[in-house]
Order: C-alpha cells, then sequence, then structure tokens
C-alpha cells in the first residue's frame, strides 16, 4: 500500500483523460509491475524488459497520433483515449511492439479474452467435448456475423434488438420474418461460403452434437440485456465489420487472399450502403497494414493491398458519405505513411470544397497531385494509375 500511495499511480477522470495523463499511467503501471517482479510478488510470473515496456508507450503514443480526436464528426471521437490506454494496459508487455498496427492491438485483446474465457470455462462445460480452438473460430463466427447484423441496422446502430438474435444465429440463410435473405449479407456472393454466412448455431434445447449459441455467447465479447445485444465496447463493430467481415472473409481469424477480385467486392460492398462503412474504415486499412508488413518482409517488391484500395477508394468517391469513408481510411495511416498523408491533404486542400462537391473528388486529388514540385516513384505510380482510370 505504500507503494500505491508513493505517487506511482494518479487518480484519473476517464471523461478528461489525455494522452499525456494516459502514457504517465502506462509507464508507472508497468514500472510498479517490474518491481514487483523483481520482489518476488508478482502473481503470474510475467517477465519483461524496460524495453518492452518502452514498445507499449511508443505504441500507444502511435495509436493515439493516428486516432486521438479522429471521427465521424468534429466532437465524436471513433476510438477514445481511455479504450485505447485500457487495451494497452491489459496487455503483458512484449506481446506487442511498437510498430503494430490497430488491428494488431484489437487482435490481441480479443485472442487473450477468448484465451482466458474459454480456459476457464473447460471444468464447467459439461456435456461440451468441442475443443478449444473450435469454440475460439465459433465465437469469431458469431460476434461478426452479429457485428454485420449490428451494422445493418444504421451507421450509429450499437446493439441487435433481442427477437432478432436467435434467428440470426440459427437460420442465417433467411430472414424468418420475410423468408428473404437477411439485410446484413452482401448482394454479390464473393463472401456467400464463408461461415459467417453459413455456420449454423443450435439452440441448447436442439441435441445435435454441435455447441449451442447461447454458449457460444456466454464467453464472446457479447452481452445481452432486455434492450438488446451489444459489444462491451462499441468499437468492436467496426472491428468485425472492417477487420475480419471484409479481409478475413474466408475463416475469421485467418488471412484471406486479398487481390483484384477482392477489391472490386469492397467497392461494391461499400457502393450499396457507404454510410455504414465509414467507422469500420480505419479498422479495414490497420488490417491491409498488418498484412503489408508482413508480405514485405519475404517479398520486399509485392504490391501494397492497402494502397491499391485507397487508389479504388479515390476513383470511385461521388458521395459525401464517400468523402468520410475515405477521410477515416486515409486519415489512419497518414502519420506513418506519404502516400496516405499526401491523399488526405489533398482532400482538405481547400476545406468544405469536396463536401459540397463530392463528385470532383477523383479529379481534385489528382490536381493536387500534379500541382507538387516533387513526387516520389510510389506517388507517380499512384497518379499515374488514377489518370489512366479516370
Amino acid at each position: 500500500m505504500r507503494e500505491l500511495k508513493s505517487g506511482n499511480f494518479g487518480v484519473y477522470d476517464l471523461f478528461s483523460l489525455d494522452v499525456a495523463q494516459a502514457t504517465a499511467y502506462l509507464t508507472n503501471k508497468h514500472h510498479f509491475e517490474r518491481q514487483l517482479e523483481e520482489g518476488g510478488l508478482h502473481q503470474h510470473g510475467v517477465t519483461f524488459t524496460e524495453g518492452d515496456v518502452g514498445d507499449v508507450i511508443a505504441l500507444f503514443e502511435n495509436l493515439s497520433r493516428n486516432f486521438a480526436g479522429v471521427g465521424t464528426t468534429d466532437r465524436e471521437s471513433l476510438i477514445s483515449t481511455p479504450l485505447l490506454m485500457h487495451f494497452v494496459s491489459i496487455l503483458p508487455p512484449g506481446t506487442l511492439t511498437s510498430d503494430s498496427t490497430l488491428y494488431d492491438l484489437y487482435n490481441a485483446v480479443i485472442n487473450q479474452h477468448l484465451d482466458r474465457e474459454i480456459n476457464s470455462r473447460s471444468h464447467t462445460r459439461s456435456g461440451i467435448s468441442t475443443p478449444n480452438e473450435e469454440l475460439r473460430q465459433l465465437a469469431l463466427v458469431a460476434m461478426t456475423r452479429i457485428a454485420l447484423a449490428i451494422q445493418s441496422q444504421g451507421a450509429d446502430a450499437t446493439r441487435l434488438p433481442p427477437k432478432l438474435l436467435s434467428p440470426l444465429l440459427t437460420s442465417p440463410r433467411n430472414d424468418p420474418q420475410t423468408g428473404q435473405t437477411p439485410g446484413w449479407w452482401p448482394a454479390d456472393t464473393f463472401c456467400h461460403s464463408s461461415p459467417v454466412h453459413t455456420q449454423f448455431f443450435p439452440t441448447s434445447s436442439q441435441n445435435c452434437g454441435s455447441v449451442s449459441w447461447d454458449k457460444v455467447i456466454s464467453f464472446s465479447l457479447l452481452k445481452q440485456t432486455d434492450e438488446g445485444v451489444s459489444f462491451n465496447h462499441d468499437s468492436l463493430i467496426y472491428f468485425f465489420c472492417g477487420a475480419v467481415a471484409l479481409v478475413e472473409y474466408e475463416v475469421p481469424g485467418r488471412t484471406s487472399r486479398c487481390g483484384d477480385d477482392w477489391c472490386q467486392h469492397v467497392i461494391a460492398r461499400f457502393k450499396e450502403r457507404t454510410d455504414i462503412w465509414v467507422k469500420p474504415a480505419p479498422f479495414l486499412a490497420h488490417r491491409l497494414q498488418t498484412i503489408d508488413v508482413l508480405v514485405s518482409k519475404h517479398s520486399p517488391n509485392s504490391t501494397s493491398i492497402k494502397s491499391e484500395l485507397l487508389l479504388q477508394l479515390v476513383r470511385h468517391g461521388r458521395t459525401e458519405d464517400w468523402f468520410d469513408l475515405l477521410n477515416l481510411y486515409s486519415s489512419s495511416l497518414k502519420n506513418g505513411d506519404e502516400l496516405f498523408a499526401i491523399i488526405w491533404r489533398a482532400m482538405h486542400n481547400h476545406p468544405g470544397y469536396l463536401r459540397q462537391y463530392p463528385d470532383d473528388l477523383p479529379a481534385e486529388i489528382a490536381r493536387y497531385l500534379l500541382s507538387l514540385p516533387e513526387r516520389s516513384d510510389r506517388l507517380q505510380n499512384f497518379l499515374d494509375h488514377l489518370l489512366r482510370q479516370k
């Protein structure tokens, strides 16, 4: 208790927490854990170095620069500083590096939660013989499907009405109220074979050898109330829609092939209802950034997936909602990627113009790029492709 009162920890109001306070908290928290470890008092026996602590702080500061104050309005932050601090703080130092992405952070938090929940229930899951890895997969499928169903309710929806949950999980192909394909299914068939769209979850009363949907929900990141089903944090909706449903379209938790046909599918999906894809855009960008980093280690000259999608987003921009989507997609990586930074600056070169005349978005960005006195090879290549495709 003497250590706790010595000033290592401050009292923070989560509403007004700023980046400097959060950074100080994370630093003090992990230094305190190291002191406990060195004194043999750390109950989990977690070992980490000062370098690991430095990575934690650098990661938090990098993500804060990208996302603090970034939202769909001037007053709304898509991912708050307290939430970022919380997620970073609950992961053991060494889990991520200073170069990790927002996707890496959320993915690690979700995996940690599922590991804890599934393993803690191993002695109480009477009658359940499903392997832990399969339970994890079922949870990811259920959470992704529910996120898509919530999203289909509207861009600002954060919960699913209670009466829709059971039909969603037991009858994914047909809406029992209309007998037609549910509204959360995309129009094109690109990802219709995914378990997100096909996996059947039995009810607890059905004895068919599979784990029931209510048990899957019990160890997920979902909560049920009289008002409906929602995630523990609203931003998880946008994570599962942007990073998982779009990119891990074959099997949630595994990277799928993202080539030209995938880009066309994503653009078509955005055109169906652009407004509901605005908030998932940063998670999509950071999921593709993670893929690009891994691929570049083995193939340095490989095509950047995130840049190819950026090109298509610029090319197809025609509406105010599309402007908002592209704005969040580009701004989420502008502090670490020159191309994304320049495209974002081009969008804001004449403040308010593209919101009033969004149909001019491709031409306005092309004009801005042409006006630059110097262009890198990557930027020139982007411009060449944009001019050819106009």
